[in-house]
């Protein structure tokens, strides 16, 4: 089963027979079944019901048809299934069945609206393999006119594109990609945004990159032939649009004028000023990093290792420093009168990784501090003089 639109919040909109009704759209064959589901709806308060609103399914090869309508009852989930009775281009959409007005007709929201497609009973798609297509490099570099094209029959393009938009540059690896079948669609929530905006997160990139290989598969990979008389190979359906989750504001709208030049200028313009955006708000983010493990204004403690004695080690994870505090120490280590006071040695300390260590610092002060240490340091190792106890405490950078 392939996941081809959602789950995510779908908008029951004033009108029918729209492209902003449509959820999915693609060709499918004889014994395929179509499975919708939605978990709850809400109908927008003040709506009139009339006309009652509803999930279609329709093909329209040779005209349209319904083939399956699910009323949607508010309040409740809903859903139904529907298997091919022959090979047709098949559209998806929901609508409030009331027609267009400015009244609105059983608007209103679907909760976690899905839709899956199975392969025919028995089967599956690309039985025989996958491979790239003739003529496809190893690795193709990431253009906003490759995100164009790929997106030009997905509805839902224009918010793809603005997450896209950050991996121009990036390499495509069909090779790799066109192994398998494409993978769903990857679900997208508020963490994967910055805060407020409709640009992605640095830590959501690796799940965009893998949103883009989805919508990448058609136009450079393929199902392998079948052997000689054999059926041919299901080719898997085209992913369905993806919308912003809850609280995630819109991309901003292209811009329309009459001079299809101008038009087309200012909104390369636009797409350029979203994807800089979107590299300041990576910059930034790597500079409070930066700041926080090299410059930071404050610390915060961690983990306090006491009564350490003799020699040992203990594992860290992300500290910028340690404070060593002696609590007890032999008589002959007495100090001198300096400001703060110092002993000839009570230990030393080292630090490293898993590939080795960094040189040791003895231990003279106390309370006496190692600082900065980098990030990726994972270990730290002791060895203290007879008689010396001491604690150690990890120093964290601030959040």
């Amino acid at each position: 089963m392939t996941t081809v639109y959602g789950p995510v919040q779908t908008v029951v909109p004033d009108g029918y027979h729209g492209p902003t009704n449509t959820l999915w759209s693609g060709h499918l064959v004889t014994g395929q079944r179509i499975v919708t589901q939605w978990n709850g709806s809400a109908l927008t308060p003040g709506a009139p019901t009339t006309g009652g609103a509803e999930l279609n399914i329709y093909a329209t090869t040779g005209g349209t048809s319904l083939l399956l309508q699910q009323p949607v009852t508010w309040g409740s989930g809903g859903g139904g299934t529907y298997t091919l009775l022959a090979t047709w281009d098949v559209r998806i959409e929901v609508q409030n069945g009331g027609g267009i007005s400015p009244n609105g007709h059983d608007t209103g929201l679907l909760f976690n609206c899905q839709i899956d497609i199975d392969p025919p009973a028995g089967g599956s798609y690309c039985a025989y393999g996958t491979e790239k297509q003739p003529g496809v490099q190893d690795g193709v570099i990431v253009t906003t006119a490759l995100i164009d094209l790929m997106l030009a029959a997905l509805p839902g393009g224009a918010f793809l594109a603005i997450g896209f938009d950050a991996l121009v540059y990036y390499t495509l690896q069909p090779y790799r990609f066109c192994a398998s079948p494409p993978a769903d669609m990857p679900v997208f929530t508020q963490d994967d945004y910055v805060l407020g905006t409709s640009i992605p997160a640095p830590g959501s990139l690796p799940k965009w990159f893998a949103a883009l290989e989805v919508v990448a598969w058609p136009y450079f990979c393929q199902c392998k032939a079948a052997p000689s008389c054999s059926p041919p190979p299901i080719t898997p359906p085209l992913p369905g649009p993806v919308t912003p989750p809850p609280g995630v504001p819109q991309p901003p709208a292209p811009i329309l004028c009459d001079g299809s030049d101008i038009c087309a200028t200012l909104n390369t313009i636009l797409r350029q000023l979203g994807g800089i955006e979107h590299q300041l708000a990576l910059t930034r983010s790597d500079v409070v990093l930066i700041q926080r493990q090299h410059v930071p204004f404050a610390t915060v403690t961690g983990t306090m290792h006491a009564g350490l004695t003799g020699a040992g080690t203990f594992a860290v994870q992300g500290i910028i420093g340690l404070a060593v505090i002696v609590t007890a120490q032999p008589g002959y280590l007495t100090s001198d009168m300096e400001t703060p006071p110092e002993s000839f040695k009570f230990g030393d300390v080292t630090v490293g990784t898993a590939d080795g260590y960094l040189r040791k610092v003895w231990i003279i002060k106390t309370p006496q501090l190692l600082f900065p240490i980098e990030g990726n340091i994972t270990t730290v190792t002791y060895d203290l003089e007879d008689g010396v106890t001491v604690s150690i405490q990890e120093l964290l950078r601030e959040p």
